[in-house]
């Protein structure tokens, strides 16, 4: 509906590919590049392959690598939310589990799980991930997070999700759960090097290539501030604002859901403990790094839902209405090719 209200064919899979969408093409189409633009290092290994991995499976089925990317995500996307509903939303009241849905199928960055990105891949593999530590199944769940490892670079923050749960939550037996959780994940990450060094020939070529884009580490409230500061002084809807304001509007849900669980804090349950570890490692992670497209990384927010579902329900209603207003600007400026 939004592409639409722009001029964009949202049935036309160029509407749905910017940006780093073609590094995605050319890592399904071509694998990894790497060579040397002046004292730098430039190429696509700074884009994980499990997402162009089912682009090329389909395109040895014959399928257009660019209509392929847009089927893996719509097809993630549609299976996350089945997930997301079958696996925790179901067993709240009709209203909170609706409420909850709302907002996954709305959440921040909601373009980016349908574009020419692994985002909705990450999302799926996460819900997969944070549900098999809940039923205790660990090798599994470091099965599914090695899986978001090896699709985008958040996913190897799943890790320290598990480790500091289980060591929060687990009475014996932590270090067999540690090692099959979370040793898969950083396995996952192994991988990616692994494979790029057997296509370019370097062991660091992601490290390579991430040098080039300076993203260093930077304090994540930072970020906020700068935010808050240039929506004050400004208040458009140029890119920068967009993002500054999707930026604060994530911040302000998350921040109402700690302060919702530290009022109820002796009936949190191990299932919520481990839902606000991971919302504040990956609320955080993106935020820590600079030259990146905070506003894309933060679609993998979409299972906070789960918490969000538990808010008041007038609180509930309001963080639904936010995450479907920031929908249209943000895809409005991505249809137009201005927000990476």
């Amino acid at each position: 509906m939004i592409a639409l209200a722009h001029g964009h064919d949202p049935w036309h899979a160029a509407t749905w590919s910017h940006w780093d969408s073609a590094h995605y093409a050319e890592i399904a189409g071509r694998g990894y590049d790497l060579h040397r633009c002046g004292s730098s290092w430039c190429g696509n290994t700074a884009w994980f392959p499990g997402y162009p991995m089912l682009m090329a499976g389909l395109h040895a089925l014959g399928v257009p690598l660019l209509t392929g990317g847009v089927a893996v995500a719509w097809f993630c996307s549609a299976a996350a939310l089945v997930a997301l509903w079958r696996l925790f939303l179901r067993e709240l009241t009709p209203f909170a589990a609706w409420g909850g849905l709302l907002f996954a199928g709305w959440a921040p960055g909601q373009v980016y799980d349908y574009a020419v990105y692994p985002l909705s891949l990450l999302v799926l593999l996460t819900v997969a991930y944070l549900h098999l530590l809940r039923r205790r199944r660990w090798l599994l769940a470091g099965l599914a997070g090695a899986g978001a490892a090896v699709t985008y670079p958040l996913g190897v923050a799943l890790a320290l999700t598990g480790a500091a749960w289980i060591l929060l939550t687990l009475g014996r037996g932590r270090a067999r759960a540690i090692a099959a959780a979370c040793v898969p994940v950083a396995l996952g990450f192994a991988a990616v090097i692994i494979a790029q060094r057997i296509q370019t020939g370097r062991w660091t070529a992601y490290f390579d290539v991430e040098r080039t884009y300076e993203h260093g580490l930077h304090d994540p409230f930072g970020a906020i501030t700068n935010a808050v500061i240039l929506w004050h002084r400004t208040q458009s809807l140029e890119p920068e604002n967009v993002k500054g304001l999707q930026t604060l509007v994530v911040s302000a849900i998350l921040l109402v859901v700690l302060a919702h669980a530290a009022v109820r804090i002796k009936r949190l349950t191990a299932l919520d403990a481990l839902l606000l570890i991971w919302a504040l490692v990956t609320w955080a992670v993106p935020l820590t790094q600079g030259n990146i497209s905070v506003q894309r990384s933060q679609a993998a927010l979409a299972p906070l839902a789960v918490l969000v579902a538990r808010l008041p329900r007038p609180v509930l209603l309001v963080a639904v209405a936010a995450v479907v207003a920031l929908s249209e600007p943000v895809a409005h400026l991505y249809f137009d090719g201005r927000l990476i």
